[in-house]
């Protein structure tokens, strides 16, 4: 799938993955493992969907579908 862009766009399941094992971590992006997608498209995603929102629309929707609501318990590495 391409997005226009040299090279090819990386799933959002493993941008997200990635995003989320980078926060819960503590780890700097560019030691993100090999598993999830390139270090560099995880942090231009993770940072234009910090700015336009998109990451509190995702969570919204889990708790809708959940039926939790208000901000959750921990966010971070423990």
């Amino acid at each position: 799938m391409s997005n226009g862009r040299c090279g090819r766009r990386q799933d959002h399941h493993q941008v997200v993955n990635g995003a989320l094992y980078r926060i819960r971590t503590g780890m700097r992006w560019r030691d993100l493992p090999d598993r999830h997608a390139p270090w560099k498209t995880v942090d231009e995603r993770h940072r234009r969907w910090s700015m336009n929102r998109t990451w509190e629309v995702l969570l919204r929707q889990v708790q809708a579908g959940s039926g939790l609501t208000g901000p959750p318990d921990h966010i971070g590495p423990p």
